[in-house]
């Protein structure tokens, strides 16, 4: 019996991973269904926005400020490749397991951040990107960002985040942890 259960398990893992991918691309929507961002206006108001939301033990607040779903499938995952490339394609199914692991990653990490940093009085020193900048075809990267703050005991803390996706003026965290 086990064995049964195993073999059916890998062929739907099968039909879930690999049919995607060998199913080819699907057109990609016109530029004009591409709405953007909808965040700060620089990534120092978002980084003042990260502060805000962990003082207030804010959940909705802290996951507001990264890649919604929308944004993630229409920006980040056709537009991940260098500029002047045509926009990268991958099915329905393909783009569900991108978001499904982007955003449990992501969810475990706004947990973790609450957990560690929610209420802690946190003010704000500085805040810099040890990884520089990169542009992709869809969004420029501002990457390992690194927050330095002192909480409200006096203490120093340090925040490594991921990286802030800059697009059309507006920014995002595209991931609050590093990989």
């Amino acid at each position: 019996m086990k064995v049964f259960a195993s073999t059916i398990a890998l062929v739907l893992l099968g039909a879930l991973v690999v049919r995607p991918i060998l199913a080819g691309p699907t057109a990609p929507r016109p530029a004009a269904e591409h709405a953007g961002l909808d965040g700060a206006r620089s990534t120092d108001e978002l980084v003042g926005e990260l502060i805000v939301a962990l003082n207030a033990n804010d959940a909705k607040a802290l996951r507001n400020l990264r890649m919604s779903e929308r944004e993630y499938r229409e920006v980040v995952v056709p537009g991940s490749n260098a500029p002047g490339e045509p926009p990268r394609q991958f099915t329905d199914e393909w783009k569900d397991l991108l978001w499904g692991s982007y955003d449990t990653k992501s969810s475990h990490r706004e947990r973790d951040l609450l957990a560690n940093l929610g209420g802690k009085a946190l003010t704000l020193r500085k805040a810099s990107f040890a990884g520089g900048e990169r542009a992709y075809r869809g969004y420029n990267a501002h990457r390992q960002l690194v927050v330095d703050c002192v909480d409200g005991a006096g203490n120093d803390v340090t925040i490594p985040m991921g990286a802030i996706a800059e697009v059309d003026g507006r920014f995002k965290f595209l991931a609050f942890g590093r990989d």
